[in-house]
């Protein structure tokens, strides 16, 4: 499954959090999922993919976004769990790199 298509509304899709279970409230565990944010979606979609780090890549060099902390995964977090986000973004950016 490509993130586009787990992403494939609105009510799928969160912020502040990787996962999201049925309840609402926060899960490790994205098999029990039901939300996710756009870094999740990657984790979910590309989990024992070799694949899962270009994909990361090509998100980071799209967005543009700064790393916060040193690490490749928060500029991607950060990005997606800004407050000015709009689900319409999220969407975008995944169906213009097909992921």
């Amino acid at each position: 499954m490509k993130v586009k298509n787990l992403l494939k509304d609105r009510s799928r899709w969160t912020q502040g959090v990787y996962f999201r279970g049925k309840n609402r409230h926060p899960t490790d565990d994205p098999n029990k999922a039901v939300k996710f944010c756009l870094l999740g979606a990657i984790e979910k979609c590309y989990a024992d993919s070799p694949t899962r780090r270009n994909v990361e890549d090509t998100v980071r060099k799209e967005i543009n976004w700064p790393n916060q902390g040193g690490f490749n995964f928060k500029g991607i977090a950060s990005w997606n769990d800004d407050k000015a986000r709009k689900f319409s973004e999220v969407k975008a950016l995944v169906t213009r790199l097909d992921i």
